[in-house]
Parts: structure tokens; C-alpha cells; sequence
């Protein structure tokens, strides 16, 4: 079988960019184009116990890993597939230094160019008050707070989807490297955040 054009012409672009060749691990290349991955396939896959959706048009490239770290880790049984579009450039700098800062992240020498604060947000909550608490760290925070933060009217439904919203935001369009990625979040966010708000 030939090789998919696809494929064919991401890795001429990859040597075009001086891609590093000694961590392309070609195993895991995968295209999803409507030849490599009919219609019919199922649009979502079940991986490390997350539903992640098919990312129908694209191109994956393999990279090595760190197996020690992967397997300490259970990295694959246990971490989600996640799909995002970049720079070249971006793409280049995670995979030779193996890291990705994240809002509120900081290097040792210098805040990250990601770097984010939500702690001036003021969001009207459910219970009538106004609420001029610091958002809450979404990196950190686990679900059962957050619904005990909720059913305590620390903050609303409302209040959590703008934050979230902020995030994907200021990780994806803000600072001096943003990522660019396609991420869709649901436009009704917001409406429906604000109908359970009520329902409460």
C-alpha cells in the first residue's frame, strides 16, 4: 500500500524545518484522513480512561518517550490523548525540551511567557452576593471541591465556566507564545451555567 499524500507531505515539511529526526518515532504516525480513517470508524476512541474525539483531518506524528518516566507514570493506561494545532516552532521547543508551561507556571529564571493570574475576576454567584474571591487554581482543584465550593455558594456555576473559559483563552491566545490550538468549547456554556444557577 502506498504511503497516504498526507503523511508524504508532513514529513517533507518535518524535514524542511530541521525537525529533530532522532525523536520521530515512525511507528506512531497516524493520519486521519478519510482514506487512513474511514467515515464509518468511530469518532470517538476510549484511551487511558478518558473519551477523547477522533481528530478527523489530521496528521499525527510519533515522538520517542521517556519510557521510565512513561511507565512510573502509567502514562498509558492512565493519561488522555489530547489533539492541539501549533507553531512549528512551538511544536519543535516541546518535544526537544519535553515540557509545557501552563498559566501561573514559571521557569527558574523568568515568569513564563504563559504565565497567568485570574485573581481579579468578579462574578456575580447564585446566592445573591457578589463574589470577589480569587478564582480558583483549575490545575489543582479537585471535583469534589468544587462541588462542595458550589453547593456553598462560593462561587456559581457561572462564575466556574468563566474561568475556565479564561484559561483555555489565556493559554491558547495570550502571552508572547500562544498555542493557537483548535478547541471548541460549547457556545452555550454560559446559558446553560447560568439555567442551573437558577435551578439551585
Amino acid at each position: 500500500m502506498t504511503k497516504c499524500e498526507n503523511l508524504r507531505i508532513g514529513e517533507e515539511f518535518l524535514i524542511s524545518q530541521n525537525w529533530p529526526v532522532a525523536l520521530h518515532n515512525t511507528l506512531f504516525d497516524r493520519c486521519y484522513c478519510a482514506q487512513c480513517y474511514p467515515p464509518t470508524n468511530p469518532d470517538t476512541n476510549l484511551v487511558g480512561g478518558y473519551t477523547y474525539v477522533i481528530p478527523r483531518e489530521w496528521t499525527r506524528f510519533g515522538i520517542y518517550v521517556d519510557e521510565p518516566f512513561a511507565t512510573h507514570h502509567n502514562v498509558w493506561k492512565t493519561w488522555a490523548n489530547c489533539y492541539h494545532g501549533t507553531s512549528i516552532e512551538n511544536a519543535k521547543s516541546i518535544v526537544e525540551h519535553r515540557q509545557l508551561l501552563l498559566p501561573c507556571d514559571t521557569t527558574l529564571d523568568a515568569p513564563s511567557p504563559l504565565s497567568t493570574s485570574l485573581s481579579n475576576v468578579q462574578c456575580p454567584v447564585s446566592c445573591s452576593i457578589h463574589s470577589h474571591i480569587p478564582a480558583v487554581d483549575l490545575l489543582t482543584t479537585s471535583i469534589s471541591s468544587l462541588a462542595r465550593d458550589l453547593s456553598n455558594c462560593r462561587y456559581s456555576s457561572t462564575d466556574l465556566v468563566r474561568w475556565y473559559l479564561t484559561r483555555i483563552d489565556a493559554v491558547n491566545r495570550r502571552g508572547s507564545h500562544p498555542l493557537y490550538a483548535i478547541i471548541e468549547t460549547n457556545p452555550d456554556a454560559l446559558t446553560i451555567a447560568n439555567t442551573l444557577d437558577q435551578q439551585r
